[in-house]
Formats: structure tokens, C-alpha cells, sequence
């Protein structure tokens, strides 16, 4: 028994490990990096913090807790999208280097999701055609296959068939162990930090905790699923309260996006069931759709083959509590993907809703029915189908045009619908062709199963048909997803400007992340919902765009005085041009770069991110108040000859940006340093709660048994 799980393990690798190669060869390339199909986000926004993490390890032995490279200073470890709260991430970075690290992650959380997945069918007596399928459109449809540049999404999503098979085996068990074991993957997913996707993962998984452990008593369901999250969030706290202190002082936290930007309309439906309705690959990345939602976005053709083989599924699964998770899950897809459409939903701006937009991403709940579905059908062509169960399916429909007909016909299904009868939207080319055969073929089978009751036969006919369905249509999207690292071109700068401030005229020399393979400092970066508004509003009033803006029109042989005059307040030391000639911004010589300089001289003793040091000599008779150009955040500590000193709040916007103290008049040594302590009190609280679940299990099980 134990040699034949072996065998199904390794099997199972092997055939995991072939799939993927099938898609991913052009990874193998050392110079090839994986970036999503038309995307260049891994380039600049993701890999850059790869780069700098690899290089503060093992070039200058220090973690970087602040960096200056980015938005002026920046708590980088807080950013859980940056992966730098993750041992896993930090030991790959440190082995296998910035660039390798990358892809083998993907390959490995997609192993993890790939064997889970596996187990968890086979728990359902759905054998390795069954999971095959399943592997396949799971993990090989558009859903993944055009995120790929969303990097710490796709890790989520990938492991969340293993969450699912820990809490099956423990609704088999009762062993705290396999609570303890989601628990973990939770948090190591969570140390990557795509919150929307660990939010519908975890929402996922307490929804089929829930279908397995109800059984005639809520409160004992209550209760498990408290054990569930009390284990999660003991894992996890170390990295969740600097993710919270820094989503406060966030964009997002200001309340500042739309949670019903990027639904679906009921005509957009069309995307599960047929590819490219909007344009092929790659053209159609970062376009948007009457700029109502950007249409890599809503991608998610599941397979037309996957999709009436789920159907078939559907209606012959017997296992009545997956029947319930999987239909409550693809549910939940069709409300939270159309919510703007979704009277009074639409309107409900609280949390958690509120907190995300692009619901459609919940359509990973649809592609995971879909996918057992389906794999459960070819396992089981010849079980007697429940035909009540179309009930069910006519719902579907239903609910589409009723909130069609609520909203008078939307705007943007109107605009879809000119667009398809009036301007010639949809083509009849040769992939409708190739997806009208394979719709064909997979009715063809299913009908021929009436009459030849060959299921071996038959179960292959379909693997050959879903194969090819999701093989042509990903294959074609997938090959647009590979960068050459090559395409990373920045010329080195003068040793001078090191730990210096400096911009560019360029939008594309110094853009996204980029400046972080620079050993200078920089004003702008990227960080997603994690950027300061009112750092944001700060530069605004300054004459820029936002914090993202790299680059900006001026002339460095006659540069306008006014912008010269605000890049010395944002402590700007130099201007280069897009062939990196540049211009010296006037300083203050008797002063440093970083501050406001007054009555005052003075000069640096130390100079490197999250750490100051230097003399002051305020001429005054008086103290003041010293601005100085370090980014204001939670940490910051300021020592006056080696007694800490108050930093000064007055409520302007200077110092809501940056940090301000008051400077005794005479000769003085200033420390300046930054200290994580909302990691180190996340740390406390994890170190303290860890030991805590076991006694919290059993005094929940006691009050259950009280309660019998």
C-alpha cells in the first residue's frame, strides 16, 4: 500500500512536472524571466526588490529594513508584496539568486498546488485521468496563464487545492495537525502578500471547513473555524500588524478605489466559455473596455471542452457536500464578479468589499468547480445523472438577465453589444473554428457514451479534446510571457551620487522600481495600495504627477528655476537626462542634503538608508524647530547627543511628510535611525500566541462536549 502511494507521487511529479514544462520551456533560459503574457510588471516592479534584497545580503550583509531607493524611504519589509518577510523567498533569493529564485517559486507552489490537488481528488475517488483534467484546467486555463505577472497572486491561487485537502483530513481526523498545516501555507502565502487573493483563499477555505463540519450543530462549526482563524492569525500576526500600520498610511486605506471597478457585465460572461472575445494576445494587455475594467483583467476562458464536461459533472457528482462547496463557490463568483450590477450590493462600501476592486478575480472560485467538475465527469461518464439539478444550472441565466434588465441594459453591455452588430467586433477566424470543433467533439463523445460503453475509450477521447483545448488557447497566450532579462538597461552613476538623491527626464529610464538596481536614493516607486497618499498629495502640490512618475519635462542646460527650487526641497542632488548627462542641483555647501537649512552648518558622519548621523551647529541663541527631508514614518528615532529627542508634529504638510525636531542652539551630534518596531511587536504577538493554539483547541473542544 505505502510503495503504491509512492508510485502514485512520483507519478503524479512526473506527469505535473512534463505539464508545466510543456508550458514554461522558455524559463529554462537563464536570461529569460517569467513577466506575464504582455506585460513588463516582473521587470519593473517586482523583480527590482528581488534584486535589491539580493544585493543588501550578500554584497553589504545587512537586511534592509528601510530603503531610500524608492518613494524617498520606505519600510520595505511592512510591503508584504515584496516577499521580504518570507524565509522561503529570502533563502531562494540567497541560493538560487534573484533571477532563478523567481521562477522556481513558481514552479514549486505550483508542484505543492499540483500534488494537493491530486490527493484531494483522489479522497474523492476521482482517479489520475480525473486529475489530469482537472490539473490542466485549473492550472493551465487563462486564469493563470494571463496573470502570471502578478506574481504573488498566482502562488496563492496555486496552493489553494492543498489548503483544501489539509481541511478535508481533518474533517476525517480531527487532528489539529492538518489545521496547523493550512494554517502555515496561509501565512507563507500571506508573507508574499497579494491580500485580495489571500482573502478569497482563505474565504474559500473557511466556506468548505464549514459544508464538511456542519452537521445539525452550528455551534460546533462555529467553533472549529475560530480554532481555524485563531492559527492563522498566530502565524501570521509578525506580518500582518506592519502590513496594517502600513496599509493606515496608504492610498487604500484612504479609501481611495472603487470596489466595483473591473465587474463583469452579464453580456461579459461571454469570457468563461470563449477566448479572446476582446482582442488576441498580445495586444490586448493593459487595454481597457470603455474604461470601464482593463480586459486582461476579465480573461478567464476556462476551456469550452472544460466547461460542458463540468456541466456533465454537475449534474452526476454524488458526494452531497463537495456538490455544496463547489456550487456555493461558483456562486459566490457570480455575485462578486457582477456586484456593480447587484442593486444595494453595490452600494455596500464597507470592508471587506471595500478594500478590493476587481472582483472578476474571484473567478478562481469558478475555475476550481469547474476543474473537479470536470474530472469527476471523466471518471464517471457512465453514473445516472441528477437531471433536477438543471434547476440549478437555469439559475445561472437567469440571474444574468435579471440584473441585465435591472440596470436597463448597462452601459457597458450596450457598448458591447454595438461593438459586436454594428462594428464588426467578433470575427469568425480561426479560432472560432478551432473552438467551435472542440465544443463539437466534446458533444460528439458525450453523446457516443450512449451507445459504446467503452469508459476507458471514452475518458481518453476527452483528455485527447480538453488537452487540445486548453493546450491551443493557453499555448498561443503564453508564449508572449517571457522577457529577456537583457531588457534591464541602466547605465551605472557616478560614484558621487551614492546615498544621494537624484532624478530623471526620462519616464522610461528610471521607471516603476527600476531605480532600486541604482545605489542612489529616488522619490518615486510603485508599491501598489501600499503607497503614502499624502506623500502623494506632498509632490502634487510640488508641480508632479503622483509617486509614480519618474521621469518629468525639463531642460538640464537651462532647467525652469521653480522646479530646480522644489526638487532641493524633496532633497534632489541631481538631474540626469535620458543618456544620464545631468544637472547639479545649487546646494547649501555649508549644509547637508537633508535638511532645511536655517541659521545653521552642518555635515555627515554617517549617511546610509535608515540610519543618520551627523553634526549640527544651530548659530541661534534659541532652539527651533530643524525640518529636515526623511520621510516621517512610525520608527523613526532621533537622538540629540545621545538622548532621544521628540519628533515634532505641527500639523503642516512638511511634517506629515517628513520628520521634524527641535535643534538646541550650539554645536550638536544628531542620530537619526530607524527602528521596525511594529515588526518586532508583530513578533512579541506571534511568539505569545503560537504556544496558545493547543490550549485554545481543547478549550473550545471542552465547551463543545459542555454543550453536547
Amino acid at each position: 500500500m505505502l510503495i503504491k502511494a509512492y508510485y502514485d507521487t512520483l507519478k503524479v511529479f512526473l506527469i505535473s512536472t512534463i505539464t508545466f514544462l510543456i508550458f514554461f520551456y522558455p524559463a529554462i533560459s537563464n536570461s529569460k524571466l517569467i513577466t506575464g503574457t504582455g506585460s513588463t510588471d516582473a521587470l519593473s516592479m517586482h523583480y527590482p526588490f528581488r534584486s535589491y534584497l539580493y544585493e543588501k545580503l550578500v554584497t553589504q550583509h545587512a537586511f534592509p529594513f528601510w530603503t531610500e531607493r524608492v518613494h524617498s524611504g520606505f519600510p520595505v519589509y511592512a510591503d508584504l508584496e515584496k516577499g521580504y518577510l518570507s524565509p522561503i523567498n529570502i533563502a531562494s533569493i540567497l541560493i538560487f539568486g534573484p533571477l532563478c529564485s523567481y521562477k522556481l517559486l513558481y514552479f514549486v507552489f505550483y508542484m505543492a498546488g499540483s500534488l494537493g490537488l491530486f490527493y484531494f481528488l483522489k479522497s474523492y475517488k476521482i482517479g489520475i485521468k480525473g486529475w489530469f483534467i482537472s490539473n490542466l484546467i485549473y492550472f493551465f486555463s487563462f486564469f493563470h496563464i494571463l496573470r502570471l505577472q502578478l506574481f504573488n497572486s498566482v502562488i496563492v491561487s496555486y496552493t489553494l487545492p492543498l489548503n483544501l485537502l489539509f481541511i478535508k483530513k481533518f474533517s476525517e481526523t480531527n487532528r489539529l495537525r492538518y489545521l496547523i498545516f493550512a494554517g502555515l501555507l496561509n501565512t507563507i502565502n500571506l508573507q508574499f502578500g497579494q491580500l485580495n487573493y489571500i482573502f478569497l483563499s482563505i474565504v474559500c477555505q473557511l466556506l468548505y471547513l464549514i459544508v464538511l463540519t456542519y452537521n445539525k450543530n452550528f455551534w460546533h462549526t462555529v467553533k472549529t473555524a475560530s480554532v481555524y482563524l485563531f492559527i492563522f492569525v498566530a502565524f501570521s500576526i509578525h506580518a500582518l500588524v506592519p502590513a496594517y500600520n502600513l496599509f493606515r498610511f496608504g492610498d487604500r486605506g484612504a479609501g481611495s478605489i472603487t470596489f466595483t471597478e473591473g465587474s463583469l457585465s452579464p453580456v461579459t460572461s461571454a469570457v468563461i466559455g470563449y477566448p479572446y472575445l476582446f482582442g488576441e494576445v498580445p495586444d490586448y494587455y493593459g487595454k481597457k473596455f470603455n474604461n470601464n475594467y482593463y480586459i486582461n483583467e476579465i480573461y478567464v476562458y476556462v476551456g469550452i471542452s472544460a466547461l460542458i464536461l463540468s456541466v456533465v459533472g454537475f449534474l452526476k457528482l454524488k458526494d452531497r457536500r463537495l456538490f455544496v462547496f463547489l456550487a456555493v463557490i461558483a456562486g459566490s463568483f457570480f455575485i462578486l464578479a457582477f456586484i456593480k450590477y447587484i442593486p444595494l450590493l453595490n452600494k455596500l462600501n464597507i470592508p471587506p468589499l471595500s478594500l478590493f476592486r476587481y472582483w472578476v478575480r474571484s473567478a478562481i472560485y469558478l475555475v476550481f468547480a469547474v476543474a473537479v467538475f470536470a474530472g469527476y465527469a471523466v471518471e464517471n461518464l457512465f453514473e445516472k445523472a441528477n437531471l433536477k439539478r438543471l434547476i440549478y444550472l437555469a439559475l445561472i441565466p437567469a440571474f444574468l438577465l435579471i440584473i441585465e434588465l435591472l440596470n436597463k441594459i448597462s452601459y457597458t453591455s450596450k457598448t458591447i453589444i454595438d461593438h459586436f452588430l454594428h462594428r464588426g467586433g467578433f470575427d469568425f477566424n480561426g479560432n472560432f473554428t478551432v473552438w467551435f470543433v472542440i465544443a463539437a467533439l466534446t458533444v460528439f463523445v458525450l453523446i457516443l457514451g450512449m451507445f459504446i460503453k467503452n469508459k476507458n475509450l471514452l475518458s481518453f477521447l476527452l483528455v485527447i479534446i480538453v488537452s487540445t483545448d486548453i493546450g491551443f488557447f493557453s499555448l498561443t497566450s503564453i508564449q508572449y510571457a517571457f522577457k529577456d532579462v537583457s531588457a534591464i538597461q541602466i547605465a551605472p552613476i557616478s560614484a558621487d551620487m551614492v546615498n544621494n538623491r537624484i532624478v530623471s527626464t526620462n519616464t522610461n529610464l528610471l521607471y516603476g522600481n527600476t531605480h532600486l538596481y541604482l545605489p542612489s536614493w529616488s522619490l518615486f516607486g510603485y508599491s501598489g495600495p501600499f503607497e503614502t497618499k499624502i506623500y502623494s498629495q506632498y509632490l502634487t502640490s510640488l508641480g508632479f504627477a503622483s509617486q509614480r512618475k519618474t521621469g518629468f519635462d525639463i531642460n538640464i542646460k537651462n532647467p525652469d528655476l521653480d522646479v530646480v527650487k522644489n526638487l532641493k526641497n524633496l532633497g534632489v542632488t541631481r538631474i540626469y537626462d535620458d543618456t544620464f548627462n545631468f544637472y547639479d542641483v545649487p546646494l547649501d555647501k555649508n549644509n547637508i542634503d537633508l535638511l532645511i537649512p536655517k541659521n545653521t552648518t552642518s555635515s555627515y558622519i554617517v549617511k546610509k538608508e535608515g540610519y543618520l548621523q551627523f553634526k549640527l551647529n544651530n548659530k541661534a541663541t534659541v532652539p527651533f524647530v530643524m525640518q529636515t527631508l526623511v520621510r516621517s514614518y512610525p520608527g523613526w528615532e532621533i537622538f540629540v547627543d545621545g538622548v532621544r529627542t521628540d519628533i515634532i508634529d505641527d500639523q503642516t504638510p512638511q511634517s506629515k511628510v517628513y520628520l521634524q525636531f527641535l535643534a538646541p542652539s550650539g554645536e550638536h551630534t544628531i542620530t537619526m535611525r530607524y527602528v521596525p518596531k511594529d515588526l518586532i511587536f508583530g513578533v512579541l504577538l506571534s511568539a505569545l500566541m503560537i504556544p496558545m493554539i493547543y490550549p485554545v483547541s481543547k478549550l473550545l473542544k471542552n465547551l463543545k462536549e459542555k454543550n453536547a
